[in-house]
């Protein structure tokens, strides 16, 4: 009925008891009578005698056909998710609120300098990474939209490899929710938005400076035409002709000698 390789494979698995006394367990994929290939599991177990040796064999078998290829297009789904992740600067995580394991996407790790894998894949890893002004905040707000359902967006800084601070993007969403409306898991992404926030850090020190720059020129002018007012004056009081003509709503230049 079966193809040599496998009968080989199960007399192996056989003898494999016999000698351990201690069940094992192979997969084998084997023909089904659709001509199809089928996978299926199976456990042999000893059944021993009063004197521990080993009496029979008792053989489960069960069809994984199903079971092993949707594993499989989850775990390319996942590489897929992971490809298309990198293309565009994310990070991805997935959160089982149940166990509290997590799963770091290989972006996750790469956009801070890290090695895919490098860190521990929980929790403590986020919150140790990020900038103490930021964790104050960020993760107790973060913690209470996961507990409440509610999608977040949060801006804050995680510590690269080097040392230096990187500014990250995050956003989460919850799913498979219970019967009482408890989250069993959370998913989300880290998008670098690093380069934007020195941009606008570096736009905001310009205007600054440009604002103190105006201020000062404009306190200099006054002072100018305060100094120009005091030398007309003290040269009206000696009947001599003014030196320099006032400012006017007309526009006259304040730098144009009197004749």
């Amino acid at each position: 009925i079966f193809p040599k390789d496998v009968v080989e494979v199960c007399r192996e698995g056989n003898i494999e008891v016999f000698t351990t006394r201690k069940p094992v367990r192979t997969e084998e994929w084997v023909p089904h009578v659709s001509g199809e290939q089928r996978l299926i599991s199976i456990l042999k177990s000893p059944r021993l005698d009063p004197d521990g040796n080993v009496e029979f064999v008792v053989c489960s078998a069960e069809d994984i056909t199903d079971s092993k290829r949707s594993a499989e297009k989850l775990e390319e789904t996942v590489k897929r998710l992971d490809l298309a992740m990198d293309a565009g600067e994310h990070g991805f995580w997935d959160w089982n609120l149940d166990t509290d394991e997590i799963y770091f996407s290989p972006r996750y790790y790469t956009m801070l300098g890290y090695q895919p894998g490098e860190l521990p894949m929980v929790k403590d890893t986020w919150v140790g990474l990020m900038h103490p002004e930021d964790r104050e905040t960020v993760v107790p707000r973060v913690e209470k939209h996961i507990a409440a359902d509610e999608p977040y967006t949060a801006e804050f800084r995680l510590r690269c490899k080097d040392g230096s601070w990187k500014w990250i993007s995050g956003q989460g969403k919850c799913y498979d929710l219970t019967q009482d409306g408890r989250p069993n898991r959370a998913v989300g992404v880290h998008v670098n938005i690093d380069a934007l926030k020195r941009l606008a850090a570096d736009k905001e020190r310009a205007l600054a400076e440009a604002n103190r720059v105006n201020r000062l020129m404009s306190g200099r002018e006054d002072r100018v035409l305060e100094l120009k007012g005091e030398v007309n004056a003290l040269l009206a009081a000696l009947g001599r002709e003014a030196k320099y003509k006032t400012a006017t709503l007309g526009g006259v230049n304040d730098d144009e000698e009197g004749a």
